[in-house]
């Protein structure tokens, strides 16, 4: 709708530092990824978002402003607006990358979206299993052996 667009979108570190484009992190990593968007008309509201996506263009991580109860109310025209997520990448060793995307509802149209606006890399973790699948997360596994005791 070209009502706002995204300025900077930037993908940083667990130590606060920005990864540079196709630079790496750490499986299950603790990021930032901040997005600024700039108003160029007067909006009602906001909903900003973000997919990680792994080489084939699968979304795997994402989220929204509404969907985490963020509202974000009218924006006046000309004013920069900063959202921050924060997340765990707990993605096996590869490449990704991040679309981003704006709107001022869910029904209205899209405002702005960026497709593979930022690329990383997961590098595998030192002394770490690596992933049995794409996502890692905690599971718990139990087994237990029972006797056979037979017919009588």
């Amino acid at each position: 709708s070209e009502k706002a667009q995204m300025r900077s979108i930037v993908l940083k570190n667990s130590l606060g530092n920005p990864v540079p484009n196709n630079g790496a992190c750490s499986h299950n990593e603790l990021v930032e990824l901040s997005i600024t968007v700039r108003t160029f008309k007067a909006l009602t509201s906001a909903i900003i978002g973000f997919y990680v996506c792994d080489k084939n263009g699968n979304e795997l991580i994402g989220s929204n402003t509404g969907r985490e109860k963020l509202m974000i109310d009218a924006l006046p025209e000309g004013i920069d607006l900063e959202v921050a997520f924060k997340f765990k990448l707990p993605l096996r060793p590869g490449s990704y990358s991040i679309t981003v995307a704006g709107s001022e509802n869910y029904e209205s149209v899209t405002f702005d979206w960026i497709d593979n606006a930022v690329v990383f890399q997961i590098l595998p973790s030192a002394g770490e299993r690596p992933p049995h699948a794409m996502v890692s997360i905690p599971i718990e596994v139990s087994w237990r052996k029972s006797l056979d005791v037979g017919v009588v």
